[in-house]
């Protein structure tokens, strides 16, 4: 009896799961044509705007002149997106929340400097699980220090990946209700 329960319950949620990939596979099929239907237009666009100034400018100037101002124009054009596309933003980050003092040497230095997911993330949960018990959410807390413990031993591939599915059966949840 109970072999069956399990069996009907994980065939739905893959039959659900099939449903649910397909559906977005269709959204984003729809939007790719979409972009590239766009991007084909506002290129073609850019191919006639190009060929109405050149014609413009061979009436004041020769071909060749023309031709060189708009190919300076896209040289520029292109190393202002090229240096756009180089700045790492470095300033931006300078100020992050998972910065340590000089000096600190990170908790897992010993085993080759790896962050784990929980460093990454800026927050110390082993503190937020001490508040929560302080603060008498004992069944909160005891949540908080498993999930620390589970994700000082995931990869962020692997954090990425459980924060997909548990988002996947969150969502189901809520369509269900």
């Amino acid at each position: 009896m109970a072999r069956s329960f399990v069996d009907r319950w994980v065939s739905r949620l893959r039959r659900s799961a099939r449903e649910e990939i397909q559906e977005t596979a269709r959204s984003a099929l729809h939007y790719v044509v979409l972009y590239a239907i766009t991007a084909v237009a506002g290129l073609m666009a850019l191919v006639f705007l190009t060929l109405a100034v050149f014609w413009s400018l061979t009436l004041e100037l020769s071909p060749i002149a023309a031709a060189l101002i708009i190919t300076i124009f896209y040289a520029v054009v292109a190393a202002l997106v090229l240096l756009w596309a180089s700045w790492n933003g470095s300033a931006a980050t300078v100020s992050g929340p998972h910065l340590q003092e000089e000096g600190a040497e990170p908790e897992n230095a010993g085993d080759g400097g790896t962050p784990d997911v929980t460093d990454m993330m800026g927050v110390n949960l082993d503190s937020v699980a001490r508040t929560l018990a302080s603060a008498g959410f004992q069944t909160e807390s005891l949540v908080v220090s498993a999930s620390s413990e589970v994700l000082k031993q995931l990869t962020p591939l692997q954090f990425v990946a459980l924060v997909f599915v548990g988002s996947f059966l969150f969502g189901r949840r809520l369509r269900r209700r």
